[in-house]
């Protein structure tokens, strides 16, 4: 049996003329922001950059931190636990939201108005949230858990 361990996790709200970036893994119904594991003596800014890189082949910048959302859930018979940090960034290269070409097979990515998130399902449910807090200015750090 594996055992059971804490992964952390680094995700960015990437906004553009008012829209957001969302990920959606091909035939899922949920989304999640671009992002992804941090690797062994990585920081998390490197680690949104180098993730955003390859997910879309476009460079972010990162500009402050916003908060973390621990979360939890089952997922083929076995109990996740992530610890997401989340970032604000920006796509220096891109001035309208364009669509955007994964690297990654997986994965797709489109724009969403920030008050449609729910709608698109975006996980874990408190970063509905924690966008919406920093879209309307607010820059406390923000903290939720699905525990």
């Amino acid at each position: 049996m594996k055992q059971a361990s804490i992964r952390v996790v680094v995700r960015g709200v990437i906004l553009v003329k008012g829209f957001v970036l969302v990920a959606q893994c091909k035939g899922a119904t949920s989304t999640f922001l671009p992002g992804g594991h941090v690797e062994f003596g990585e920081s998390l800014p490197r680690a949104l950059a180098r993730e955003v890189l390859e997910e879309i082949g476009l460079y972010v910048r990162v500009t402050y931190y916003l908060g973390a959302i621990e979360h939890a859930w089952f997922e083929a018979d076995r109990q996740r636990h992530q610890i997401n940090h989340v970032f604000a960034a920006s796509l220096p290269e891109i001035e309208v939201p364009l669509s955007l070409d994964s690297r990654e097979d997986h994965l797709q990515f489109f724009w969403v108005q920030p008050t449609d998130l729910a709608q698109h399902n975006l996980l874990p449910i408190p970063m509905g949230q924690l966008v919406k807090q920093y879209v309307m200015g607010d820059r406390t750090p923000f903290f939720a858990s699905t525990l």
